[in-house]
């Protein structure tokens, strides 16, 4: 008899372009340009080739307006390559690039820690106030725009009021999460993605569980996009995706 049970954890399926993630659907891979999103080039050549060899989902990182904005040139180029692999924006470090970049992508990651820059002397109540306003308004557009959200936590970018509650944790992690995830909840937003990110698996692995709990508690079952922070390259690398 096997030691190892798998049962796949049911989730809502969230459509992102032409692919669909969660529920019933296969699993997807997804990979990432590693060059300027200003190098059209680059970009397009790059998303060529990782879906001749089976990519399934393709991000490209928009720092500012201007990046964000080209990837409206990118996939104009990888459609007329006849290419419809859905393109994903991985926002950084402010909320004025993931507005633009809605306009051209099927999915667009954004970072509660820095999707708006809450100091530790922010209270909750206008923390969470300013987050219903400024997020919820990025909810309602993509809704608009049918398009994707993935909620990417990142263990090394936590808000300074999240780390003066929680510290660098696991639960301060979840708790960043919850609060951007009550929103989509109250505007019935369920194209939703979530990552829980560390560059030590440990930490990753039990912010992802804990997370999990949280939800199944509220009956929220929104998919869950894995992957490590900075895994690096070689055997050390492999093992820590596995």
């Amino acid at each position: 008899m096997s030691l190892c049970k798998y049962q796949r954890r049911h989730s809502y399926t969230v459509p992102v372009g032409e692919a669909r993630l969660g529920g019933e659907s296969p699993l997807l891979l997804q990979s990432m340009a590693n060059v300027s999103t200003m190098e059209t080039d680059l970009c397009v050549a790059q998303a060529l080739r990782c879906a001749s060899e089976g990519c399934q989902l393709f991000r490209y990182t928009a720092q500012g307006v201007r990046e964000a904005t080209n990837l409206g040139v990118i996939a104009e180029r990888l459609h007329a390559e006849g290419c419809r692999m859905p393109l994903v924006a991985d926002i950084h470090f402010r909320s004025e690039p993931a507005f633009e970049a809605l306009k051209y992508v099927d999915k667009v990651r954004i970072n509660p820690g820095n999707f708006l820059h809450q100091k530790a002397s922010l209270d909750d109540e206008t923390a969470r106030a300013e987050i219903a306003e400024v997020f919820g308004r990025f909810v309602r557009e993509a809704q608009a725009r049918h398009r994707a959200i993935r909620i990417g936590v990142n263990h090394g970018s936590l808000s300074e009021r999240i780390l003066a509650q929680y510290g660098n944790t696991p639960e301060g992690m979840v708790a960043s999460c919850m609060e951007y995830l009550e929103v989509c909840d109250s505007l019935g937003m369920r194209d939703v993605v979530i990552s829980m990110k560390a560059s030590n698996v440990l930490v990753m692995t039990q912010a992802v569980r804990l997370l999990v709990e949280r939800m199944d508690a509220l009956d929220w079952h929104y998919p869950l996009h894995l992957g490590v922070t900075e895994a690096g390259a070689g055997e050390d690398g492999r093992v820590k995706s596995c």
